[in-house]
């Protein structure tokens, strides 16, 4: 039994010994001069707080202001009888969506709006809000009351109407 497991351990020896004789990673090498290019002065300054932008806060900013300024919107769907496809299929037919510029994304990470649509139990109740995806400031919630099949029209219109009214405020 002991020359067993004598031989068990010379084995794992062995091959740990064999696994690590790869070739040595070398150590990362500090920065040795590395030419940098000059700046062009036709292309601005990049200054060592970054470039010279003023950038608001979301929370300075009205829930109009931020609707106003979003490009894209994801939708989360907590429900079976409102399915995130049907919601992307309605929002698309939306003109104002288009006119405003304002694009489905399928990653919600690449969103400024997430679209959040529940069901209340045993109920025809579908709450919906929009929210700014950084912030997490709610911009417009509602309820709709209906038969499943007319919730995203409903959603994508009332979407629509907010969006007319927070561009109209903004010019």
């Amino acid at each position: 039994m002991s020359r067993n497991l004598i031989f068990i351990l010379l084995l794992l020896l062995a091959g740990s010994v064999a696994l690590g004789q790869g070739t040595p990673v070398p150590p990362p090498k500090p920065d040795q001069g590395q030419k940098k290019p000059d700046s062009d002065p036709a292309l601005g300054a990049v200054t060592s707080g970054g470039l010279n932008q003023n950038v608001v806060p979301a929370s300075d900013l009205s829930n109009n202001e931020l609707l106003a300024r979003s490009r894209t919107i994801y939708i989360a769907s907590d429900t079976v009888f409102v399915k995130k496809e049907d919601m992307e299929k309605y929002l698309l037919r939306q003109k104002e969506l288009e006119e405003f510029r304002l694009h489905v994304v399928q990653n919600k990470q690449d969103a400024d709006l997430i679209l959040h649509i529940k069901r209340i139990p045993f109920s025809n109740n579908f709450p919906y809000s929009v929210t700014d995806r950084v912030s997490s400031i709610v911009l417009m919630q509602g309820e709709i009351n209906a038969f499943p099949s007319k919730v995203p029209p409903q959603i994508a219109s009332a979407l629509a109407d907010k969006l007319k009214e927070a561009n109209k405020k903004k010019q």
